[in-house]
């Protein structure tokens, strides 16, 4: 099982999501299928065993390195959101009261949201 402490999913401002194990590293176009690994996540899938690991990405991205992200998450704190800090409407998703404003990570958070 993954330690949901030590995974994060990083929200570029491009667009791109990339989540960040000790040992993996993916990046991602949109929010659909990083949603999709999150939620195995959540289920008690492990990280470890996944295939399409970025090996020079891995090796790229050290603390200093996700300051470049526009927004961070543990995997943990993804999960505390959606129990209480994830707001949904017809146009806007809320995340502790701060409107998203990049599609990739509204759609993250909308289909999570639905999933839980």
């Amino acid at each position: 099982m993954t330690n949901l402490t030590e995974v994060r999913v990083a929200f570029d401002n491009g667009g791109g999501v990339t989540i960040v194990a000790p040992t993996y590293a993916h990046s991602y176009n949109d929010g659909k299928q990083p949603a999709e690994d999150v939620q195995t996540l959540l289920d008690g899938g492990d990280i470890n065993l996944w295939d399409g690991n970025d090996d020079e990405l891995l090796a790229a991205l050290d603390e200093d390195e996700m300051d470049r992200y526009e927004r961070v998450y543990t995997i943990a704190e993804v999960a505390g959101l959606l129990k209480s800090g994830v707001e949904i409407d017809e146009d806007d998703v809320s995340v502790d009261g701060r409107r998203l404003s990049g599609h990739s990570e509204s759609q993250f958070f909308r289909i999570l949201k639905a999933a839980n």
